[in-house]
């Protein structure tokens, strides 16, 4: 986790959601790493902020990150999913329970969102830089990876965050 004690704000680095870019962008700016990058704890009078990301695209890159160096005869069965999403993280329901931030900040408009959480706290705006960014899915969009079976697949295991957070396939 990064904390920025002038602002009394803390980022909570969820995986697979871009958190090595923001986390460095926002060390340029004076937060400091506590912890581990994953770790987290809470903080008397700091707000929280995390990055979330639509279940299925973050299914997607949690199958890419399983199977280093393996992406050849890569499929996107329900099996393979199931092997990828079994990790410290992510919980039978829910992807982003991880965390339980006062902020979310979607990865689908990172750069957007994040200005508006620093803005309202009294931060500037930072330029993220592109780091981890999996060279094996070569922009693959998610809707041609996921078949009906593991698109259901996710979806059941992740209803109520989904519907919670308005995601959509």
């Amino acid at each position: 986790m990064y904390i920025h004690k002038e602002a009394k704000l803390v980022f909570l680095a969820n995986p697979r959601t871009g958190s090595t870019s923001v986390a460095k962008a926002l060390m340029e700016i004076g937060f400091e790493q506590d912890g581990t990058h994953h770790s987290a704890r809470d903080i008397d009078g700091y707000t929280t902020f995390a990055v979330v990301r639509n279940h299925w695209d973050a299914a997607v890159s949690w199958v890419f990150g399983k199977h280093l160096g393996e992406y050849k005869d890569l499929d996107f069965t329900v099996e393979t999913f199931e092997f990828a999403l079994d990790n410290e993280y992510v919980t039978e329901h829910e992807m982003w329970g991880y965390h339980k931030p006062d902020l979310l900040v979607r990865y689908e408009f990172l750069e957007l969102d994040l200005d508006i959480v620093l803005h309202t706290l009294g931060l500037e705006a930072v330029k993220l830089p592109k780091e981890n960014v999996s060279k094996a899915r070569n922009g693959q969009n998610y809707r041609k990876l996921c078949i009906d079976e593991t698109r259901e697949y996710i979806y059941n295991r992740f209803k109520d965050e989904i519907e919670r957070l308005g995601y959509e396939f």
